[in-house]
């Protein structure tokens, strides 16, 4: 599988950049075509030839490893290639260059290629399996000569100890190459632990793997100045919290472990900047979807643990998994996100509501400060809910549209999981807020956000209403009855009437045309409305709105509907 990404500026098999090589670049592609285990050499020897300084941008080794990766872009997986590869275990080779003492120092450009290398050699493993091949240990042995898997995992291990040892270099480096530099070195580390896993599908990332790409992760996206307007521009995917993710399951048996080695990390790589990095992302990042966002927020559950609840208080989260979470809805519609498991969506709502009990009982028990919980952290936990329902009911739909029946009761035991799990925290809300567990200012900020009307509506009456519209459609209308009642138990608790927020909502609408291209259908009309004779419901501000609404926006079908029932 190849983890090459043309947004990082590096579609090498179009490349700009070879109008304006060098002559001994040009001498190198020829010799890669002709001969590519004497050109792999060459390179090699000019590596050990070189002054003990760090590799710049006119080095000749710099020049020569663009020209590596564009023969490697451009030939693929060939019988050549593999020769030339593992006659003079060149992997190796690479694995030693990142294993200097300034590899984190180089020109950015440089170690970015040198990444992306070793990602096309390992990668070509992950194709031969692609291709359809069986992946035995005869065709291990023909891909990799033996021993050479072995001497592999160990320089590797050495590599990530040599890079944390230097990460303090990253420090020392800003801009665009920096950041290239270290997208790559992520999409690398998730292609070797990929890798790792072809060989023994048992295998999971080891310490100081997840130590220095976390820590690399965190300075590419919480550096000094770094803001969520920053992260469009990054096209990292977050691989480096799906390899801390996979890590930390090895933590799972020994009590107390996951916390400490993410107060280790955290802590070296500064708590204000992890968290600002987290924030950053759950924010903005359009790429920290599906499993990478399930793992962040795995990650950031420990992360709190590590450093007591009142860390909600310095740093509110709410806000930013909001965000998370409805960008993720998005990305389920689209072609990419229609891949995505099912219950992979579902496992990332009840990833993000850990942190709603967490900060109630945070708040219950003194360690929050009340005051911490802002409106938009109060609108946050409101919308989080919403998505909650979101998520489930586009589940439900899938689940009609299943036809096997073993993958069928597997997403409807995951569904009545989820439902349960879902239904259980609104319900551990209700008791909070109904029992006085809650301080006041805390239930009037939630209060509050709940019944801010847009346009007339507030959140929580405006999903009774959805509820109730989904009640109709639903093949299993008691999973949607108890998210109402439990919806309505938690307006109850703060006490919103149900009654008053359906009159205001009426009263309100009572001044908006119903066709929905007319300008007065979201802002009131000053002059008195028509209603339909028909169903003597929809109300319009003139002739042309109500035709063009009985002609296009459904109301002939609504009409006919209405005045039978």
């Amino acid at each position: 599988m190849s983890f090459f990404d043309p947004r990082l500026g590096l579609d090498v098999s179009s490349n700009p950049r070879r109008a304006k090589w060098t002559a001994d670049q040009i001498a190198h592609d020829h010799a890669l075509r002709t001969g590519p285990t004497a050109a792999l050499e060459h390179f090699r020897t000019i590596y050990s030839l070189r002054s003990s300084n760090p590799i710049t941008q006119n080095d000749e080794l710099y020049r020569l490893s663009d020209v590596l990766n564009d023969y490697f872009a451009l030939c693929g997986s060939t019988d050549d290639i593999w020769r030339a590869c593992t006659d003079n275990a060149f992997i190796l080779f690479l694995l030693d260059v990142m294993t200097d003492p300034d590899f984190l120092c180089h020109f950015s450009v440089f170690s970015m290629n040198i990444c992306m290398l070793v990602m096309w050699v390992v990668s070509l493993l992950d194709n031969e399996s692609v291709a359809g091949r069986e992946l035995d240990d005869q065709h291990l042995r023909r891909l990799w000569p033996p021993g050479l898997v072995k001497a592999f995992q160990m320089k590797i291990e050495a590599v990530w100890t040599r890079l944390w040892d230097q990460r303090s270099c990253l420090l020392q480096r800003s801009g665009p190459d920096r950041d290239r530099m270290l997208e790559q070195l992520d999409a690398m580390s998730y292609t070797i632990l990929s890798f790792h896993k072809t060989i023994n599908p048992k295998a999971r990332a080891s310490r100081k793997m997840a130590m220095f790409n976390f820590y690399a992760w965190v300075q590419l996206h919480g550096a000094d100045g770094r803001t969520e307007g920053d992260m469009p521009k990054l096209y990292s995917s977050h691989y480096a919290l799906c390899i801390l993710d996979d890590h930390l399951y090895i933590l799972l048996e020994d009590t107390g472990a996951p916390q400490a080695f993410m107060k280790e990390l955290i802590e070296d790589a500064g708590t204000s900047q992890s968290f600002h990095a987290v924030q950053n992302a759950l924010k903005a990042s359009p790429l920290l979807v599906n499993s990478a966002l399930y793992s962040c927020l795995r990650m950031l559950g420990w992360q709190y643990r590590a450093l007591d609840l009142d860390a909600y208080s310095d740093f509110p989260i709410l806000p930013s998994i909001s965000k998370a979470l409805l960008r993720q809805h998005a990305q389920n519609d689209s072609p990419a996100g229609s891949r995505l498991p099912v219950n992979t969506r579902l496992h990332i709502v009840r990833g993000s509501f850990q942190h709603i009990i967490m900060i109630l009982v945070g708040v219950e028990l003194g360690f929050i400060d009340a005051k911490a919980l802002s409106s938009e952290s109060a609108y946050a936990l409101w919308s989080m809910f919403l998505c909650a329902f979101t998520y489930g009911s586009a589940a439900e739909e899938s689940l009609r549209q299943i036809h096997d029946n073993a993958t069928r009761e597997q997403l409807a035991a995951d569904l009545s999981e989820y439902l349960a799990d879902v239904v259980g925290t609104i319900g551990k809300t209700t008791d909070a807020v109904r029992e006085g567990r809650l301080a006041k200012v805390v239930v009037n900020q939630l209060r509050g956000a709940a019944t801010a009307r847009a346009q007339g509506i507030g959140m929580w009456y405006s999903t009774i209403l959805d509820l109730s519209s989904a009640m109709h459609l639903s093949t299993s209308p008691e999973t949607v009855a108890a998210f109402r009642g439990a919806w309505r138990s938690l307006g109850k608790a703060f006490d919103i009437d149900e009654i008053t927020e359906r009159d205001h909502l009426k009263a309100y609408r009572a001044h908006l045309c119903w066709w929905k291209d007319c300008k007065y259908h979201t802002t009131q009309c000053p002059a008195r409305l028509s209603v339909c004779k028909g169903c003597k419901e929809n109300q319009y501000c003139s002739k042309a709105c109500q035709i063009r609404d009985w002609k296009e926006g459904g109301h002939r079908a609504q009409c006919g509907r209405r005045v039978k029932k």
